[in-house]
Parts: structure tokens; C-alpha cells; sequence
């Protein structure tokens, strides 16, 4: 059995790290090739906001796993998620030009 994760601010820390960084990079990327990947364009502020609530309640960041989390922590990781993709199809369509 593969050890269990236990969620910490830590945890939801390098998350938020990695989403900037891995949204930085295709930036740059985008700036120096033109080209960009869209699947980082929505799921770096998906993961990102996630850390974000994380940061306040660590429990969200597992809570969509499907562990006996309770009902309000996984609607809220929900809504993060969403607005997360939101945010992804706005920075899509002006930092693009979706």
C-alpha cells in the first residue's frame, strides 16, 4: 500500500510555487516562440488556486481525491477548481487571444 499523504501548508506551498513557475515558463515561451500550451494555460490556475485555498484550509488540496473528506470541503475545492478554470479561459482569451 503506497503511503498516505497528509495535507500540510507545506504541501500546498510547492504547489503554488510549481503553478507560477509552470505558467512563467509557458509565458516565456510564448513570448519567445509565439507558440504556447493550452493545457497549461487552464490547469496551472486550476492547481494554483487550489494551493491558494490550501493555504488557508489544507485539507481542500486533497479533498477532490475522494477520501472521507466532508461535504462543505469538497464543494469548496470544487468552486476553487472552477474559478481556477475560469480564470484560465480569461487569461486564454486576453493574454492569447483565445
Amino acid at each position: 500500500m503506497p503511503p498516505q499523504i497528509t495535507p500540510s501548508r507545506q504541501l500546498a506551498s510547492y504547489f503554488l510555487i510549481g503553478a507560477i513557475g509552470i505558467f512563467a515558463l509557458n509565458h516565456w515561451y510564448y513570448v519567445d516562440t509565439g507558440g504556447y500550451y493550452p493545457i497549461v494555460v487552464y490547469g496551472a490556475p486550476l492547481f494554483g488556486f487550489l494551493a491558494l485555498g490550501s493555504l488557508v484550509n489544507p485539507q481542500l488540496l486533497l479533498a477532490l481525491e475522494g477520501r472521507d473528506y466532508p461535504t462543505h470541503l469538497r464543494v469548496l475545492a470544487i468552486l476553487l477548481a472552477v474559478a481556477g478554470v475560469a480564470c484560465g479561459f480569461v487569461l486564454h482569451k486576453n493574454l492569447y487571444g483565445l
